[in-house]
């Protein structure tokens, strides 16, 4: 369901901006925080929000978490500027406040901690006293004020979507998205809201993974922007199999929030390929194959065609496929498995890695190859299943 409007509207379970976007005056005089909080619920939000920091930033404010203790919760939040990630945790409050603590050394003490209440007491000078059992530490912080704003994400557009679905569409497109800086477009996964339908889209430009899902969205027209691959990878973390997930599109950043957590990231700017025009519209041949089979067979032919960069012969003749590599150093490997086949004969070459990211994603028992020769691209796509486009660039022989 699509709604407009500025997400402030409907704060969830984080009932004010979390530290960053606090004015001065109140973060000074809430300094002394006083909350207990059970170990186990405060390691998850330091370990939920803590994948945010960068391990080389050069500010060192960045290496920190801000908490923020405010109406019987304590939110959390962590960013390297390029990602936000916010959790918000129940506690038993005796005085509000915040501060900032460095992440890793937090995390560490709450994993060694036993499984005790945790009591947290912040001083004037920024420095987080902490309890548990018979363990007492004194951890220096810095003032929550230095702690950078959380962007703002106005003139928002929001869409709800069930976790389940979009963690699908990431876990089968994101691993195409390309690692070359260069081209930095690439470097995460198209989102197309569409009034009758959600896709995404990722491609490195050797191989393109396409996800559809019918879905009936009262819009008058597509909605389009590109997620970084590093919020692609952390977004999976926060998804659940029940539940919806907000997003919401602002003119720069995009913003998911589960109702426990929130990510914030910036959206890649520029013009993504027009990849309905790389999706072949035919076939001259058609392989019918079982996935588990295929799989197993390209995994086999993999430890040899590594030392050859992963390239895999395939041969089509009558009802078989024959699956080959060759190397000057190791030797050669040979495997034959049984198909259904349209079209004639065929040898074609392609990347054994690049094929199995694609046959580790698709669940459905049998799947199609469809070729138009052996140096056109090749598709695979199950079955049965979800809808699913796999577009692969063969390799010389």
């Amino acid at each position: 369901m699509w709604i407009t409007g500025p997400q402030r509207d409907d704060p969830g379970v984080f009932p004010q901006p979390l530290v960053g976007v606090v004015e001065r005056a109140t973060i000074e005089e809430a300094s002394t925080m006083r909350i207990t909080s059970e170990r186990s619920t405060l390691l998850h939000g330091v370990q939920t929000v803590a994948r945010a920091v960068s391990s080389r930033t050069t500010l060192p404010i960045l290496g920190n978490i801000a908490l923020q203790a405010q109406e019987g919760r304590l939110e959390l939040a962590a960013t390297d500027l390029d990602i936000w990630m916010e959790c918000s945790v129940p506690v038993m409050m005796e005085e509000g406040g915040a501060l900032t603590v460095p992440a890793r050394v937090f995390l560490e003490i709450l994993n060694a901690l036993p499984e005790e209440p945790v009591e947290l007491q912040a001083d004037e000078g920024s420095r987080l006293h902490l309890t548990c059992g018979r363990s007492r530490y004194e951890i220096h912080g810095l003032p929550a004020e230095e702690y950078p704003h959380l962007p703002e994400v106005d003139g928002a557009l929001r869409v709800a979507l069930k976790q389940a679905l979009l963690k699908e569409l990431i876990r089968m497109t994101a691993f195409a998205a390309s690692r070359d800086e260069t081209r930095a477009i690439l470097m995460g996964a198209l989102l197309v809201l569409e009034p009758h339908r959600v896709r995404m889209v990722a491609t490195d430009t050797y191989r393109l993974a396409l996800r559809t899902e019918p879905e009936e969205l009262p819009l008058e027209q597509g909605v389009q922007v590109v997620i970084p691959g590093r919020a692609l990878g952390e977004l999976p973390r926060l998804l659940k199999e029940e539940g919806e997930v907000v997003i919401t599109i602002g003119e720069n950043q995009i913003r998911f929030d589960t109702g426990e957590a929130r990510l914030t990231s910036r959206l890649l700017e520029g013009q993504f390929p027009n990849f309905e025009r790389v999706l072949p519209t035919g076939y001259e041949h058609r392989w019918r194959l079982p996935s588990s089979l295929l799989r197993e067979a390209i995994q086999r032919c993999d430890i040899v065609a590594r030392d050859d960069n992963h390239r895999i012969l395939l041969t089509a003749e009558g009802d078989s496929l024959r699956l080959e590599a060759h190397s000057d150093r190791i030797g050669s490997v040979q495997e034959e498995m049984a198909m259904e086949m349209e079209g004639g004969p065929l040898k074609v070459a392609f990347n054994a890695t690049y094929l199995l990211d694609a046959l580790k994603v698709i669940e459905a028992e049998e799947l199609l190859f469809d070729l138009l020769g052996p140096t056109q691209p090749g598709t695979l796509r199950p079955v049965e299943g979800p809808d699913f486009v796999y577009v692969l660039m063969p390799m010389q022989f």
